[in-house]
């Protein structure tokens, strides 16, 4: 039995999804939240992802806030010293795009305040029975 990392990870995609052969590839932002001299900053972490479906390219496009899951594995790479590091990357088996590029989120009440708005959730307010 095999041991496989699975992991899950939401950013946003920092530039157009690359197309070679049947892979898409693209790179999501991690925002993470450090102490750096004693105070807390958001630090970007940067993830590489690929997908075996060379049709997600054309949906995929810089901005887009995407959750994905997948297996991490880490492919050698040769650097400027002749070695070789291990960056790690998700091999997706999971994506899901949580906001379109460009979209800004509608809240009722203004700002941040307030719940988003969404068509199926005024569609069940109808439906209930009180």
């Amino acid at each position: 039995m095999s041991n496989t990392a699975f992991t899950f990870a939401t950013g946003r995609i920092v530039a157009d999804p690359e197309k070679h052969g049947t892979v898409t590839i693209f790179r999501i932002a991690l925002n993470q939240r450090e102490k750096v001299n004693g105070e807390w900053t958001e630090v970007a972490r940067y993830m590489r992802c690929k997908e075996f479906n060379e049709d997600r390219a054309k949906v995929l496009a810089k901005g887009q806030m995407v959750a994905v899951g997948g297996s991490l594995s880490w492919d050698q790479r040769p650097d400027d010293k002749g070695g070789g590091y291990y960056p790690p990357e998700i091999s997706i088996s999971k994506i899901d795009i949580l906001q379109w590029a460009g979209d800004k989120p509608k809240t009722e009440g203004g700002g941040n305040k307030g719940k988003f708005k969404t068509k199926a959730a005024e569609e069940d307010k109808e439906d209930l029975p009180f």
